[in-house]
């Protein structure tokens, strides 16, 4: 990076470079150039045989990886805890193996000379310089309008950070996207004006492009998230499950808050530890919660759905893909598989839709399926 004059793109098809930074030859953890490099922070190494400083470091990675690579990531506490795997924007496409067309049609040559045009004219834009003629990073503000849509972004997405919000188990990278939001809307509307040179500010039209991506964006992340095993609620939900299916029975449908804690005390030393696992259960209908004597205590009845295979019917079958970015975010299954949706008999008051993905089933009221 030093010798590139502090900035450097990295790409690769393998996830080596995870290894090297999380400690593969035993010298530990050292990814500070990765988090330096995506603020454009001053990197020094000062060591005996060399001495170095990076006053702006600027790094681009770009990877096509395994899903192995991702759960990887979990395997290192500190990646997500320093706020690596926050500084990644992710997709995860729906697997084509099995449907996959052996003789494709080619990219139009259109659509290659756009493409290739766009990307010589990103990388023919000069550096700005600071007064000790360093690069420096190039300043361009955005207009009236586009700050205000960026506003309206950011305010969507702030109560969805807090507690029981839809991005809380991912709000360190939440955190973070209306930031990648306005470094893809610069990208776009250089790459897409014929002048950069002349361009003074970032229009409201790049603006509205960049949110558009950030919310396509958003179930990848929950997904490639749950895939790393990082996000905590979705493994405690997923452990809570299992506890149901294999302790539990369509003979003894219910429990209560304190019977689930006595199955693991180690994994959730307090009662209230469950309530993240429990609620989201009961989000995507697995179980919902029933009258208690006591108030102090919570009771949940678990929809027959996850045992009772043989009574399934299909009342209305339907495919969609889990990335659908026209459904809201609360409506997006845990899993980044195409999914398909059969009804059950439930609990004899409300109907529940059966889920099958790539993680496994789960359960739905029919109602919120069918309205998507």
């Amino acid at each position: 990076m030093a010798d590139q004059g502090g900035r450097l793109f990295v790409s690769s098809d393998e996830g080596e470079l995870f290894q090297l930074v999380g400690g593969r030859y035993g010298n530990g953890a050292n990814f500070e150039i990765l988090l330096k490099g995506h603020t454009g922070s001053t990197v020094r190494v000062d060591r005996r045989t060399r001495s170095e400083t990076i006053k702006r470091a600027t790094l681009t990675i770009a990877m096509a990886v395994q899903p192995d690579v991702l759960r990887g990531l979990a395997e290192n506490p500190s990646f997500r805890g320093k706020g690596l795997t926050a500084r990644f924007l992710y997709a995860l496409p729906v697997s084509l193996v099995g449907r996959r067309n052996s003789t494709p049609p080619p990219l139009s040559l259109e659509a290659q000379r756009t493409y290739s045009a766009r990307v010589k004219r990103l990388a023919a834009i000069e550096s700005a310089q600071d007064k000790d003629g360093e690069p420096a990073p190039k300043i361009v503000p955005l207009s009236a309008d586009a700050r205000d849509y960026l506003t309206a972004f950011m305010d969507e997405i702030e109560p969805q950070l807090g507690e029981g919000g839809e991005l809380r188990s991912i709000a360190d990278w939440a955190n973070k996207l209306a930031g990648a939001v306005v470094r893809i809307a610069a990208i776009l509307d250089y790459a897409g004006h014929a002048a950069p040179c002349t361009i003074s500010e970032i229009p409201a039209t790049a603006i509205k492009a960049g949110i558009t991506i950030g919310r396509y964006l958003i179930p990848h992340a929950q997904a490639a998230y749950a895939e790393m095993g990082a996000d905590l609620e979705i493994e405690d939900a997923r452990s809570l499950l299992r506890w149901i299916e294999l302790k539990k029975s369509a003979a003894d449908p219910r429990f209560t808050r304190r019977e689930a804690q006595n199955w693991n005390p180690t994994k959730f030393p307090k009662v209230t530890d469950l309530d993240p696992a429990l609620n989201l259960l009961e989000a995507h209908g697995y179980i919902r919660a029933i009258e208690s004597r006591r108030r102090d205590s919570r009771k949940f009845e678990i929809n027959p759905a996850v045992w009772e295979f043989d009574k399934r019917k299909i009342q209305k079958s339907k495919t969609f893909d889990s990335f659908d970015t026209s459904r809201k975010i609360s409506e997006v299954p845990l899993t980044n598989q195409t999914s398909t949706v059969e009804t059950v008999e439930g609990f004899g008051d409300s109907a529940f839709a059966r889920v099958a993905g790539a993680n496994g089933f789960q359960a739905t009221e029919t109602r919120e399926v069918i309205e998507i």
